[in-house]
C-alpha cells in the first residue's frame, strides 16, 4: 500500500531535466535544479556538446583591449583626463561585455557628489542590478544621454559612444593606488576574467554552454540563461566591482 508521500512514477516537480527530455529513464533532482553544479548534468553535456556546437572564438585578453592613453581602476572603469580638474569615465571592455544584456541604466544627475566607493551608476537586468563604483570622490557635471536611451552602447563602444559620465575631481584624487596605467591594469583584469570564467564553468566543461533540455533542446549560448539573472549579477558585482 502506498502512503501519501509515495509515487508510482516520479512527481513532475522533482524530475531531472534529462528525465523530462527522455534521455534517462529515472532521475530525481535533489539540487533544486541548480544544474551548473550537478555532476550528472556535466557528464551528460560533455557527451552531447558536439551537437550544434558553435565555432570557437580566440580568447580576448585585456592586453588587446585597453587603451594606453587612459587610467584604469580596480573596479574596471577607465578614466580619461580632460583637464586638471575634469575627467570622463566609462567601463573597460571586459566589464562592458558582461553588461551587454542590461535592460536599463541609472546615471547620476549633474551636480551630484559621489563619494569614494559609492555607487556611481546602476545597470539594471531583469532580476538584478550591477553597480559601477569609483575609488575616488567626484562631482558629476554631465551624464551620457545616449547611454540612457541605449544601454547596449556601453558594450558596443565602451570608449567612445558608451562613456558614462563627466565629473570634476580634485587634482590629487587620481594619485596613489586609486588608478593604474593600462599596462598595470592588464594583469589585474586578466586575473578577474579568469576568475569569472572559473566561476561559471563546471570543471570538465568548456566555455560553451551546450544544448539545454528545458526548452526542448535549443542551443543556449547565454551565460545569464544558464545561471539565472540574479546569480549572474551577484557574480559580476563580486568579481568586477569588488563587492563581497
Amino acid at each position: 500500500m502506498l502512503n501519501k508521500h509515495s509515487y508510482r512514477i516520479a512527481p513532475p516537480e522533482l524530475r531531472c531535466v534529462w528525465m523530462t527530455a527522455g534521455v534517462v529513464t529515472y532521475q530525481l533532482c535533489d539540487r533544486n535544479f541548480e544544474c551548473a553544479g550537478c555532476p550528472l548534468d556535466a557528464a551528460m553535456r560533455n557527451a552531447y556538446e558536439k551537437i550544434a556546437r558553435p565555432p570557437q572564438r580566440p580568447a580576448e585578453n585585456a592586453r588587446r583591449l585597453l587603451r594606453p592613453g587612459r587610467l584604469y581602476t580596480a573596479e574596471h572603469c577607465w578614466v580619461d583626463i580632460l583637464s586638471t580638474r575634469s575627467v570622463r569615465i566609462g567601463v573597460e571592455p571586459s566589464f562592458a561585455k558582461r553588461l551587454g544584456q542590461a535592460e536599463g541604466i541609472s546615471l547620476p544627475a549633474a551636480g551630484r557628489a559621489i563619494m569614494e566607493r559609492e555607487t556611481a551608476a546602476w545597470f539594471r537586468f531583469e532580476e538584478g542590478m550591477v553597480p559601477v563604483r569609483l575609488p575616488f570622490d567626484v562631482r558629476v557635471t554631465m551624464s551620457n544621454r545616449a547611454v540612457r536611451a541605449a544601454p547596449a552602447l556601453v558594450a558596443e563602444d565602451p570608449y567612445e559612444r558608451g562613456w558614462l559620465l563627466e565629473a570634476e575631481v580634485e587634482p590629487d584624487a587620481l594619485g596613489g593606488r586609486s588608478v593604474m596605467t593600462a599596462r598595470a591594469a592588464e594583469r589585474v583584469y586578466d586575473e578577474d576574467e579568469e576568475s569569472f570564467r572559473s566561476a561559471v564553468i563546471v570543471p570538465g566543461r568548456d566555455v560553451h554552454v551546450g544544448p539545454t533540455l528545458q526548452d526542448g533542446g535549443e542551443v543556449n549560448s547565454s551565460i545569464i540563461a544558464d545561471m539565472g539573472t540574479a546569480r549572474y549579477c551577484a557574480l559580476v558585482a563580486r568579481i568586477y566591482c569588488k563587492i563581497n
